[in-house]
């Protein structure tokens, strides 16, 4: 699923949680989010605007694919597979309390975007690429607080830059 149909399936969820294994990490959007925080542990939250649904406001959080019987032993999980596990609820999701909860949330800039307009950009001039530049970009580019597809983005620029 991409974020789109990910978030669309948020918006009708009412009583259950889904987790998304992306890469290293189960990660839980929007009202699924919510609930498992509410329900299953306090995580850290994230918000974001996404350009790929028009600059909405997206909640998220995950949790290391590694700790997955920490946090989900004893869990009534009603489908599972690779890429994807639902949780049951024994009471549905409060989308009144996720709206006011989302509220609550700082707005984050994107990782991509922050690393990209900071002091770390390539000069204009044709035919010369400034090392230390590129070197200061990927430095300053935090792949910890990333999805993978921000850094097949990065890496895109990068070359972009390269190749001009």
């Amino acid at each position: 699923m991409n974020i789109k149909e990910i978030v669309e399936a948020e918006k009708k969820n009412t009583c259950r949680i889904n987790l998304y294994r992306e890469g290293l990490f189960f990660r839980a959007y929007e009202a699924s989010a919510f609930a498992l925080c509410s329900f299953v542990h306090p995580f850290k939250v994230i918000k974001r605007q996404l350009k790929v649904l028009n600059g909405e406001e997206v909640a998220y959080v995950g949790f290391p694919a590694s700790s997955e019987d920490k946090y989900l032993n004893g869990r009534n999980i009603i489908e599972s597979d690779d890429a994807h596990k639902v949780i049951g609820l024994t009471e549905p999701i409060d989308l009144n309390a996720f709206v006011e909860w989302k509220k609550g949330i700082e707005l984050k800039e994107s990782t991509q975007t922050g690393s990209m307009t900071s002091n770390s950009t390539m000069p204009e001039s044709a035919g010369h690429i400034d090392a230390g530049s590129i070197i200061r970009m990927v430095r300053d580019f935090n792949v910890a607080n990333s999805t993978p597809m921000q850094c097949m983005m990065f890496i895109a620029q990068l070359q972009g830059k390269l190749n001009d």
